[in-house]
């Protein structure tokens, strides 16, 4: 398999503006994830299918 040409390309600067927001978006994660409670219901739940990310 062939690598991608673009993972050989200088980088456009783009990355280091974007960086502090992934930063903030990894934390807000994180303390969503630590102060979530999970729920106990009444009924069964069933749950079909999966996380796509990027489309499908």
């Amino acid at each position: 398999m062939k690598t991608p040409g673009f993972w050989y390309q200088k980088s456009s600067g783009l990355e280091k503006i974007l960086s502090p927001l992934s930063d903030l978006y990894t934390k807000i994660g994180r303390r969503h994830r630590e102060k979530s409670q999970p729920r106990k219901l009444s009924i069964p739940v069933i749950c079909v299918g999966n996380i796509v990310s990027g489309g499908s």
